[in-house]
């Protein structure tokens, strides 16, 4: 397998923060928060 790139792993984190925020209803200043943590 060839190693995941940083955009593809971008892309996984960005999915799951999407989903969480499906799930819990978690405001949008909250994931931009996250993002900019791992970023």
């Amino acid at each position: 397998m060839k190693k995941s790139s940083p955009k593809f792993s971008l892309l996984v984190v960005s999915i799951v923060l999407a989903t969480l925020a499906v799930v819990s209803q978690a405001p949008i200043h909250v994931l931009i928060a996250s993002v900019s943590h791992f970023g």
